[in-house]
């Protein structure tokens, strides 16, 4: 793979050395200059594109996957402090004992193994997110084209509240690389936490995993580290729905 790469480098080398000898043969060396120009401003305009279309590309299957809520609405109906759910609700499937015992090292390769890999992780080791304060959040999801539909035929895709979750501030793109914009393993978990929500069935809110159709009514429990402000609610992650602004957590009594 790396020699097609390198070979198509070379040729596209290649054929710009033959276009800049043509330009200063036809126009001489003020034609060469403004050959020069062109590319600085296509490798500008590269440089600006490639996140976006990484990004696009990427997220593509995600956002077809939530395209029955695309360009839906959340009317947010209340936020309010809450308690912290137990930690294996939002961890789903983490033992960390069961782990250690099933990665126990058996002999001094292993060791040796272990040993690198653990200073790799220091190395690599990002600053903890810290404690996080936890919001009850009542919301409706509005789907697109909920007006009423009297004397016409209205086909409404159906959607799964499981697939409704909260995430934090979008990465910024704009980045050289074209990886900036994906989100990072661990990302949003390290500063958003969220459970799956419960759905309104008129005598309480009980956990739905079947599909829905039209307007639902919502209960979510979201944890944030003290330096998010608010979340965006999203289905299948990468369709936007909304944002919803928290409260912030009078802390000053706790020690009291």
């Amino acid at each position: 793979m790396c020699k097609y790469i390198l070979l198509i480098l070379i040729l596209i080398l290649i054929a710009l050395m033959a276009v800049a000898a043509v330009v200063v043969q036809e126009y001489g060396w003020a034609g060469f200059a403004v050959f020069l120009g062109v590319l600085v401003l296509f490798g500008y305009v590269i440089r600006k594109a490639i996140p976006r279309l990484f990004m696009h590309m990427a997220t593509r299957p995600l956002r077809r996957m939530g395209a029955a809520l695309h360009g839906a609405r959340i009317v947010v109906h209340s936020v309010e402090p809450c308690d912290p759910p137990p930690s294996e609700e939002y961890y789903p499937g983490d033992d960390p004992e069961g782990i250690e015992d099933e990665l126990e090292p058996e002999g001094e390769w292993d060791q040796a193994v272990n040993d690198k890999d653990e200073v790799n992780d220091e190395e690599h080791a990002e600053v903890p997110a810290g404690p996080f304060d936890w919001y009850q959040i009542e919301f409706s999801v509005i789907p697109p084209g909920e007006e009423s539909s009297e004397g016409r035929i209205v086909s409404r895709p159906g959607w799964r509240p499981q697939m409704i979750g909260a995430v934090g501030p979008r990465p910024r793109l704009g980045s050289t690389s074209p990886f900036r914009g994906w989100p990072s393993p661990g990302q949003f978990r390290d500063s958003v936490l969220s459970l799956p929500p419960q759905v309104w069935t008129g005598s309480g809110y009980l956990d739905l995993s079947e599909t829905v159709f039209g307007e639902q009514r919502l209960r979510m429990r979201v944890g944030v580290t003290r330096a998010v402000r608010s979340v965006t609610i999203t289905y299948v992650q990468f369709t936007d729905l909304g944002e919803v602004q928290l409260p912030r957590i009078d802390l000053t009594g706790a020690d009291g």
